[in-house]
């Protein structure tokens, strides 16, 4: 026999079924608010908010769509930061490109860290035109002398002596 009480349990039941049947019916057919934007990726951005075009996120707007628009120095298509463009679209760098040269102790070392830090790239591997009998031997020539010198920082005058003498050979002989 079935009570009012069980007759109470099914109804509730069937809202419930038509209620997720509806929800379900809702997302499968993608039933957007006027305005919304469906992404590449399927995800539905709020109207007033745009598809970023290399990231699956949803933003307001330009910075992210790829397009370098006006007061943008960058786009890369994304709000990610450190690859470069920042996620406010502003070039990002690191290192001492954007440090006031006045901050080096010295003339010789502010004359120097103008260049390298507007170089794209620098190599620090020594060997850069030098002959191979100062600059590319292990254990000898130059290395072998910034070896010594690492042991015995203290002679560091002696070193550089040492490095002028054998430059000055290496580069004699390689005429």
């Amino acid at each position: 026999m079935t009570t009012d009480a069980d007759r109470g349990r099914w109804r509730a039941l069937a809202c419930l079924g038509w209620l997720v049947a509806a929800s379900l019916a809702l997302t499968s057919t993608g039933c957007q608010s006027p305005g919304s934007v469906t992404c590449r990726s399927g995800r539905v951005c709020p109207a007033g908010q745009h598809c970023a075009a290399n990231q699956d996120i949803c933003f307001i707007g330009t910075c992210g769509n790829a397009i370098v628009d006006p007061g943008e120095q960058c786009d890369d298509g994304n709000l990610m930061d450190k690859d470069g463009c920042s996620p406010t679209c502003t070039k990002e760098s690191c290192g001492n490109h954007n440090m006031d040269p006045g901050v080096y102790p010295d003339a010789i070392t502010r004359a120097t860290a103008v260049p390298v830090a507007k170089a794209k790239s620098i190599v620090f591997d020594m060997s850069d035109n030098q002959p191979a009998s100062f600059g590319a031997t292990a254990g000898q020539g130059e290395w072998g002398l910034f070896q010594d010198f690492l042991k015995n920082p203290k002679n560091a005058s002696g070193i550089a002596k040492k490095l002028e003498s054998a430059a000055a050979k290496a580069y004699k002989k390689a005429k």
